[in-house]
Parts: structure tokens; C-alpha cells; sequence
């Protein structure tokens, strides 16, 4: 029984850390969205995760970070067209 609550345990503590740091990031590009006006979503959210996430992700998915933002500016675009 305790292996189970430990495992259990370690997966809620790695659950939380990462919701931190989620939030760490939401917190950061509202911030840049608010103080400076003129930036761009795109802009902001890319200085955003590499203040806060960038130091904790390999470069797999730091290229799908930038990948994601090429595709929603494209997205967003598209959807203002029609």
C-alpha cells in the first residue's frame, strides 16, 4: 500500500509543479500583453514561454512551441478573411 500512495504522491507533486509553471506563463504574457499595447500576440507569447519555459524543455518542443505559434498566426489570419 504505501509504493502505491508514494507513486501516487510523486505524480500529483509533478502535476502541481507544472501547473505552476503553466500558470507562471499565462501570467507573463498577460503581463506583456498589458504593458506594452502595440505587441503582437505572436511576439508576446514567444518572449513569454522563453522567460519561463524555455529553460525546462528540450529542443523537441521548443521547435513545436514555434511551430504552434507560425500555425496560429496562419489560423487567426484565416479566420479574419473570411
Amino acid at each position: 500500500m504505501l509504493p502505491l500512495l508514494c507513486t501516487h504522491y510523486g505524480h500529483m507533486n509533478q502535476a502541481c509543479v507544472v501547473k505552476c509553471r503553466a500558470m507562471a506563463f499565462v501570467a507573463e504574457l498577460l503581463r506583456r500583453l498589458h504593458d506594452d499595447r502595440q505587441v503582437t500576440l505572436a511576439a508576446a507569447a514567444s518572449q513569454a514561454y522563453t522567460d519561463t519555459l524555455y529553460q525546462y524543455h528540450g529542443w523537441i518542443t521548443s521547435a513545436a512551441f514555434t511551430v504552434a505559434l507560425k500555425v496560429s498566426r496562419i489560423f487567426c489570419q484565416m479566420l479574419l478573411l473570411e
